[in-house]
């Protein structure tokens, strides 16, 4: 297990590196007004079209691939190609209309969105076939493919909120079609059947909702501060929500991993020892990951970024404290997953979008960007500990039947 994690670790690292630096390269250079545009955009496009279109599939990709269920992902793909159609004249429309948005953003916006729920299934293919090389590859690939677009644009001076989405979108098609052509992936699986679509829609459902629960409270937070304050805040918020984000690598990576031991531990008597294990890995590179980056980020900000991104520093430095949370959060969401116990998943994810947002309309008039930090942090708390008093419980009394 330790050398699939540092396999796909030394991969998605140097990916994420990439895709840092384009988001930052994109906030520094592009003006402010168009990148609060671009993100204000792309949220609503993440709100709205990507829990639809992801349906719940990335976890159970992983688990029926890793079940040898090898027609489950060509089952997925047939969903999205679908729903797309309809997701996209509705989103479309509303930005157009509505947000006032042009046709062309609107446009690149969902399609974007589209490709990064096609990688996402293809990455939950590869971790559960066991080859997550080929997620590592295909992260490197497309990343670099976008970044080398971008740096032209710098350089010429071009930039804009139409750029930021296209050149993202080249990257991701380019290197997914070549990476699925060049392993061959399609070769290996079965074909879609209309069974096999209704076993996804009823599977998918309280995942899909659940997935749209933990998108808004994550992600909710950015549209209304461009509602409640403006679009050029809500690009400052998305920056410090970037460096937070960067933090996630080390749990995305070991639950991207660890997952599939969960799955196959499930039910027998070390499934309590997989777990602990699991909380001990994730903990103790959270604890670390908090300390630096409390000590380097408030630099980093004044080093790279404009004088009046200065603010972004303030805001991180409240979202930091919800690296520990988050981290065990990885484990006790997806062990409730494993554990079958998806409403209860659902119930719990749903509870916290609607604190969340509560928090958001309350804080956020009164304290800012600041007061939709505090909101994210203690909505993550209540995540945390609602999940982990589940499959704690769950775990231990199979144990006592058993």
């Amino acid at each position: 297990m330790l050398r699939q994690v540092l396999k796909l670790f030394s991969g998605v690292s140097l990916s994420k590196f990439l895709q840092f630096i384009y988001f930052f390269s994109a906030a520094t250079y592009c003006s402010k007004e168009e990148f609060g545009s671009y993100v204000f955009l792309l949220t609503l496009n993440l709100i709205c079209v990507y829990p639809v279109l992801e349906w719940g599939t990335e976890l159970l990709i992983n688990q029926h691939t890793a079940q040898k269920d090898r027609a489950f992902f060509s089952n997925a793909l047939c969903w999205k190609l679908l729903v797309f159609p309809f997701l996209f004249l509705a989103i479309t429309t509303y930005a157009v209309y509505d947000e006032g948005f042009t046709w062309s953003l609107a446009i690149l916006a969902v399609v974007l969105i589209l490709f990064r729920s096609l990688e996402q299934s293809s990455y939950a293919y590869f971790r559960g076939s066991g080859h997550v090389e080929y997620e590592a590859l295909h992260l490197t690939l497309s990343r670099s493919l976008s970044l080398g677009l971008l740096i032209p644009a710098l350089w010429m001076g071009a930039l804009d909120a139409f750029y930021i989405f296209l050149f993202q979108i080249l990257g991701s098609s380019i290197s997914l079609l070549w990476v699925h052509h060049r392993f061959k992936t399609f070769g290996s699986i079965d074909p879609p059947d209309r069974e096999g679509l209704r076993r996804l829609i009823q599977e998918g459902f309280p995942l899909a909702l659940t997935a749209l629960s933990w998108i808004v409270y994550f992600k909710i937070d950015v549209l209304m501060i461009g509602n409640l304050l403006d679009r050029t805040q809500s690009g400052y918020y998305e920056v410090a929500y970037k460096i937070l984000e960067l933090t996630f690598l080390i749990p995305n990576v070991i639950m991207s991993v660890y997952f599939r031991e969960l799955v196959l531990k499930q039910g027998t008597a070390e499934a309590i020892r997989t777990f602990w294990k699991g909380a001990i890995f994730l903990l103790v590179p959270s604890l670390a990951v908090l300390l630096i980056s409390q000590l380097i980020v408030p630099h980093a900000v004044d080093l790279f970024l404009r004088p009046d991104q200065k603010i972004v520093a303030s805001v991180f430095s409240i979202l930091a404290w919800s690296i520990p949370v988050c981290y065990l959060g990885h484990l006790t969401t997806q062990m409730l997953v494993v554990q079958g116990r998806r409403k209860t998943y659902l119930a719990i994810m749903l509870s916290g979008a609607l604190i969340n947002v509560l928090l958001n309309y309350y804080l956020i008039p009164e304290f800012l960007m600041d007061g939709a930090a505090f909101a994210t942090l203690i909505t993550e708390g209540f995540i945390l500990i609602s999940t982990g008093l589940v499959c704690i419980l769950l775990l231990y009394n199979s144990r006592t039947l058993a």
